[in-house]
């Protein structure tokens, strides 16, 4: 319901595509564009070539959840320095959802912008800085991906991506209007991306209870070198801490 999207979330334009190969792609081919209105939600009922961190791909099929945002810094009272910390804030607002429709699955945040219940991926979420023209610069913009596995069962994915993902109709067992779903991210998005503008202690808070890496051992990728250690969750800024034998 696109004109129930416009008239009860905080986008200002709504642009739909059945099909897209990466709303990320056409979000970014929008921001371009200087005299933009935004927020805008770019939005399709099939991916074909979504993509995910690094050269990962996104694997979706119709009732999934695939959609991009333009964000302006200004309307939002963001500013660059804020933009590492949006994906991880994204991240927060899926997981606060999938909380309260499934509260009976345990549901986290796999640092930095993954969200996984009961032990599998359900969404993720990929920010991405348009280029910058010397001749025109552009206001500071973020596009940021989300997808996430709304009503599209993982039954028929490939082996590999059953074995670590999972949609929210597989663990409710019912299927889920998408545009209530949709409309409650985008709310609670909102919400979480104030919060960080302002600086409220409660959005740190919120993600580090739903860090699903505190306490365990795990390995960092860093530039061209591995990290081991002892994960002691994310920190105020959004950060992971890890506690090698350095400090």
């Amino acid at each position: 319901d696109l004109r129930r999207i416009e008239q009860e979330s905080f986008v200002r334009q709504v642009l739909f595509h059945p099909v897209l190969p990466s709303t990320n792609d056409f979000a970014l081919e929008l921001a371009a564009q200087q005299e933009l209105a935004t927020p805008v939600l770019v939005l399709t009922e099939k991916q074909t070539a979504g993509r995910g961190r690094g050269n990962n791909r996104w694997w979706s099929r119709l009732g999934a959840l695939t959609f991009s945002l333009v964000l302006d810094s200004a309307p939002l009272r963001l500013n660059p320095d804020h933009w590492p910390r949006v994906s991880l804030t994204a991240a927060l607002a899926v997981c606060q959802v999938l909380e309260q429709l499934v509260p009976h699955i345990p549901c986290g945040i796999r640092w930095p912008n993954d969200v996984h219940c009961a032990g599998r991926k359900i969404c993720g979420v990929l920010p991405e800085l348009p280029p910058q023209r010397v001749e025109a610069p552009l206001p500071p913009r973020l596009v940021l991906g989300i997808g996430v596995n709304v009503n599209n069962s993982l039954s028929e994915a490939p082996p590999d991506v059953r074995a670590i993902g999972v949609s929210l109709s597989d663990l409710s067992g019912e299927r889920h209007e998408l545009t209530d779903f949709l409309l409650r991210v985008l709310g609670c998005l909102a919400t979480r991306l104030d919060e960080l503008a302002t600086g409220n202690p409660v959005l740190p808070q919120a993600w580090r209870r739903c860090c699903l890496l505190t306490d365990r051992m795990i390995e960092l990728q860093v530039g061209p070198k591995r990290v081991r250690g002892l994960c002691q969750g994310i920190d105020p800024e959004g950060a992971l801490r890890v506690q090698v034998s350095q400090g």
